[in-house]
């Protein structure tokens, strides 16, 4: 798809932006405690700060209403817009409008589509023996100093037997494992993770409220920067609550691209 950053403004595309910036306006008030509110692109191109801000430990939001184009400033930023900051790094990109998903299962669909990604568009699997025996070097040294350590040598086949159902207890709870994994890709092979949770804003308003606190849990403990995109009613309605503000998020607005 073809996304215009310069050029003069459709009638529409001013309508619309005008409309947005009133809401923003109004709906954000300097007087709100809360999460910072910036645009992601000013006069001059992207806006700095939004780049910067991956380097922290928190999800960034990307505000806007359906149809703003989000989904295709997104694409255009890590495909064209900023090629050499991504260009050591994994990208996952989840996309919630594309299927149905129930509330209940978000935390482990997230960890499916980001393992799945990491097979199909990277070629690693993470379950490959070398690669789980790479993650879990520090956890198979602790075994060997185990109760099991002692068979070793007059008992190799029990305790390899032994050794594989330690391995199999530490993949059973997938998604720690998924994390220990990334940890291990992100130090070990000096890469870069990036996590954009995509159409989060065509869901109900808590269906965005979970998908929030996930991936702020995802930016404090795994080693990736969360990119999640809401609604600005969501955005105004939880930082009001105190959901999104007890953890001040920074937040970027997305208006209409010039066309």
């Amino acid at each position: 798809q073809c996304y215009c950053e310069s050029g003069a403004l459709s009638q529409y595309a001013v309508i619309s932006k005008e409309i947005l910036l009133a809401r923003y306006s109004a709906l954000f008030q300097q007087t709100t405690e809360g999460p910072s509110l910036a645009p992601v692109r000013t006069k001059k191109g992207l806006n700095p700060e939004f780049l910067a801000q991956s380097l922290s430990r928190r999800p960034i939001l990307l505000i806007g209403d359906i149809g703003v184009g989000k989904t295709i400033f997104i694409k255009h930023l890590y495909k064209v817009r900023a090629p050499s900051v991504f260009a050591n790094a994994l990208v996952f990109y989840v996309d919630f409008g594309s299927r149905p998903i129930i509330e209940e299962d978000l935390k482990s669909v997230i960890a499916n589509e980001i393992e799945g990604q990491l097979l199909e568009e990277y070629g690693i699997n993470i379950y490959e023996r070398n690669f789980v025996h790479g993650v879990l070097y520090r956890d198979l040294e602790e075994f060997e100093k185990g109760i099991h350590g002692d068979i070793r040598e007059f008992a190799p086949e029990t305790f390899r037997a032994k050794q594989v159902e330690y391995l199999e207890e530490k993949l059973s709870n997938k998604e720690q494992y998924l994390g220990l994994s990334l940890m291990h890709i992100s130090k070990g092979w000096k890469k870069q993770l990036v996590v954009f949770l995509d159409n989060v804003d065509q869901r109900p308003h808590e269906f965005q409220e979970h998908a929030f606190l996930i991936g702020q849990s995802m930016a404090a403990n795994w080693p990736v920067t969360v990119f999640i995109s809401m609604r600005p009613e969501t955005f105004y309605r939880s930082r009001v609550s105190g959901i999104i503000s007890a953890y001040h998020p920074r937040a970027f607005t997305i208006a209409p691209p010039r066309v």
